[in-house]
């Protein structure tokens, strides 16, 4: 069995933003695509992957790759010359092989790993009733102030006056220092009233991708959706907001 693949949009839109939440993982294979749906140890953020590319199963609608550690599969991939590359994947190994280097990295057994605890039919299934972009541009201004608000590890989104704000700081301690975004005046559906504030350590996940970033949010259940995709990978990330 084979994959055929860019190198920098595996490892850049693909291995190191599931390695951000989880270290191991179960990795999907099929005909026309390869997917893995991960959650962090407490269960937030969930997070389903997708990237778009050819795989020669032999004929098996579906292949498991039990992936033991994520940087490890990383750092070997960074290394390979080139940008297109052809992985052989094994009963217990993938590998890599060309007149300038080869390599082999191993897998578990299936059922070692535990798979995230929702369906991808879960997260299809869910409802939003607001949402707006994140530019970029505008996630690097937010991170650059995490040097400024260091007494809380929060952020908050909330409207007002027709746009759309973000703020870091912590609401229930006093005299803690804040820092707020303008994020943009054009988003659909309705106000945030009450603002919505989640794990700043989840946000910092976003800032390595360098790209817009598709927001939705339920204001009823609060849960919000984080979403990266291009014609090639999908990237949605399943956030709960932290109660205080």
């Amino acid at each position: 069995m084979k994959i055929t693949i860019n190198k920098d949009i595996l490892i850049n839109k693909f291995i190191t933003p599931v390695s951000k939440v989880t270290e191991k993982c179960v990795i999907s294979l099929y005909p026309d695509h390869i997917q893995s749906l991960v959650s962090s140890v407490d269960g937030n953020p969930i997070l389903y992957a997708h990237i778009t590319t050819p795989c020669d199963l032999d004929g098996k609608s579906e292949v498991c790759l039990n992936i033991p550690n994520l940087n490890r599969l990383n750092r070997i991939l960074n290394c390979l010359p080139s940008n297109d590359i052809t992985l052989d994947v094994n009963s217990n190994n993938i590998e890599y092989i060309s007149p300038n280097m080869r390599f082999k990295y191993h897998l578990l057994e299936d059922g070692v790993i535990e798979k995230a605890p929702v369906r991808l039919e879960k997260i299809k299934e869910l409802q939003f009733n607001s949402d707006f972009v994140i530019d970029k541009d505008k996630v690097s201004e937010i991170m650059k102030g995490t040097t400024f608000a260091t007494d809380s590890n929060k952020i908050y989104f909330y409207t007002k006056d027709g746009n759309v704000y973000a703020e870091l700081t912590d609401k229930e301690l006093a005299n803690t220092d804040s820092v707020s975004y303008f994020i943009t005046d054009e988003f659909s559906g309705e106000d945030i009233k009450t603002p919505i504030l989640i794990d700043l350590e989840i946000f910092k996940m976003f800032y390595g991708l360098k790209q817009d970033i598709i927001t939705k949010i339920n204001t009823k259940t609060r849960v919000i959706m984080f979403k990266f995709e291009d014609s090639d990978y999908k990237l949605q990330y399943i956030v709960a907001p932290l109660k205080k």
